[in-house]
This record gives structure tokens, C-alpha cells and sequence, in this order.
């Protein structure tokens, strides 16, 4: 899986990595996939930041995002203000 040969140890320019996932439906899988991220960064000892971005942001969609492990999400097309705000509020140096 592509998300094994992203999470190896690497250095690192702040205390840890945002990762962006774009999906178009919650499922099992996508569950699956935030939590072996989330599980990788405390065994490293590193902070991770899961950031879903969805295409179709409607009620029934976001109140099934929250119970999702991300940490915040942005709806897709991204509007540059948007991603600027996510990048300040999650990055940390």
C-alpha cells in the first residue's frame, strides 16, 4: 500500500506531518487507513494531522466526517484562504 512507503522515518522540518485524503465516500477503509496513520505517528513518537478533503460537503456527509478520525477537512474545489488557514492552525514549527 502507497501509505506504507510514505510513513517511514524521515527527518523532519517541524514536529509532524499533515496528511490531506481525498475521498468521495466514508467508509470502512478510509477508518482503517487514518487510523494506521494516527497509530505509525504515535509509535514514531510524531505528531500527524489527518485532513479530509471531500468533494460533496452536504449534512449527511459532514456529521459521518465527524466520526471519522481526521482532525479537520476542507471541501473540494479548495479555496486557497481555506487551505492557508488549515496550514496555520495545524502546522507547528
Amino acid at each position: 500500500m502507497i501509505i506504507d512507503r510514505l510513513l517511514v522515518d524521515q527527518p523532519f522540518c517541524c514536529k509532524g506531518y499533515l496528511f490531506f485524503i481525498g475521498f468521495e465516500q466514508v467508509d470502512e477503509e478510509l477508518g482503517r487507513l487514518c487510523n494506521k496513520i494516527k497509530d505509525y505517528g504515535v509509535e514514531q513518537k510524531r505528531e500527524y494531522r489527518i485532513i479530509g478533503l471531500i468533494g460533496f460537503l452536504d449534512e449527511d456527509n459532514r456529521s459521518l466526517l465527524k466520526k471519522m478520525p481526521f482532525h479537520d477537512f476542507l471541501a473540494k474545489p479548495i479555496m486557497i484562504d481555506a487551505l492557508l488557514f488549515i496550514l496555520a492552525k495545524w502546522m507547528k514549527f
